[in-house]
């Protein structure tokens, strides 16, 4: 299958060339593997399939019109059934078939959607550490994150009593505040405490995915999935490697964990060895191929004016909810307010 990935329906420049960059890197991490089936083209005219990618052009929601625009692209006019979408972002809107990061389980279709992983890595150093330190687990558990959910903020609220369960909170990576050294000195720290832990807590985060997930895999290690509506991604077998457990018993996670502690090794290989079959960037292309074909074979053909109809419903659905989401949080914070204003004048 021959992949083209356009670019021409990012508005700025600077989208367009991190588009066209991820693009190079997917051929040159491509080249490493064989057999090659498939392959990743530069010309329209050679494409079996069109993927448009989202977070690695930086968009957002709300603050662009991707989404709106995407759906008048020439592509998708003229091949409706040639043309894809990989998401990855923390709430995307599934207006095509395609690859989703984090795409809730209310909103999810299995026969146009599988769920994937990001587009690109947030710790090169993993690999290094994985490759060049041989760290022994001495941890039972560990989690270091921001407070990006309520699950995340709970667990850092919890006191678990134990020498071997590590919890700490993090800056958020994103927002500017650390300096170049800085992050790359916590990266390769992080690196080595997840070697450091036999198994690794992967809370959701904004979205109901978690970059901590597909790190954990990649340093040999048992993920331990805390995320209500999120979809296990095809061909790993998830119940071999990982854990999932129910966002209510997060007090019990120790208990919990201790009773695998004797698998903890062989999952975590088996947990590195999937990691290695799909979600490795030397085998992205392929992994990327072989889930849009098992799309093609279950998703059904639609017409452009029937998608059209299609995703404008889904627009209006998922912007209706994003300012329901809006309502309900302004009058949590008056209450809030309120509530505080009558305590004050109490005293």
């Amino acid at each position: 299958m021959k992949i083209f990935f356009p670019s021409d329906h990012c508005p700025e420049l600077w989208q367009r060339q991190k588009i066209e960059q991820f693009v190079a890197d997917l051929k040159q991490q491509s080249r490493t593997v064989a057999p090659q089936c498939h392959e990743v083209v530069s010309h329209t005219e050679a494409a079996d399939i069109f993927v448009f990618a989202t977070h690695v052009a930086g968009f957002d929601l709300f603050n662009s019109n991707f989404y709106f625009d995407l759906r008048h692209h020439r592509f998708v006019k003229q091949f409706p059934d040639r043309c894809f979408l990989w998401d990855d972002k923390d709430f995307p809107l599934p207006i095509l078939p395609g690859l989703y990061a984090s795409l809730h389980q209310r909103d999810f279709d299995s026969r146009e959607h599988r769920s994937f992983c990001y587009s690109s890595a947030t710790n090169p150093y993993i690999e290094e550490q994985v490759h060049h330190n041989d760290i022994q687990p001495d941890l039972l558990v560990s989690f270091v994150g921001s407070i990006s959910s309520p699950i995340r903020a709970r667990l850092f609220e919890i006191d678990f009593q134990r020498s071997d369960v590590f919890i700490q909170k993090s800056l958020n990576l994103w927002d500017g505040l650390l300096t170049d050294d800085r992050h790359q000195v916590l990266q390769i720290e992080y690196a080595k405490l997840l070697l450091r832990s036999r198994f690794v807590l992967c809370p959701r985060g904004n979205g109901v995915s978690s970059y901590r997930l597909f790190e954990t895999m990649q340093a040999g290690r048992v993920p331990v999935i805390l995320a209500k509506g999120w979809v296990f991604p095809e061909g790993c077998d998830w119940e071999k490697f990982s854990l999932r457990i129910d966002e209510r018993q997060i007090d019990q996670l120790p208990q919990l964990l201790v009773q695998y502690e004797p698998q903890a090794q062989t999952m975590g290989a088996l947990a590195r060895k999937a990691w290695e079959t799909w979600f490795d960037p030397a085998i992205r292309v392929h992994a990327i191929a072989e889930l849009i074909q098992s799309i093609q074979q279950t998703c059904p053909q639609r017409s452009y004016f029937w998608r059209s109809w299609q995703q404008r419903l889904i627009i209006a659905r998922y912007v209706s909810r994003h300012r329901k989401g809006q309502l309900q949080r302004q009058i949590h914070r008056q209450i809030g307010t309120l509530l505080s204003g009558i305590t004050k004048s109490g005293h």
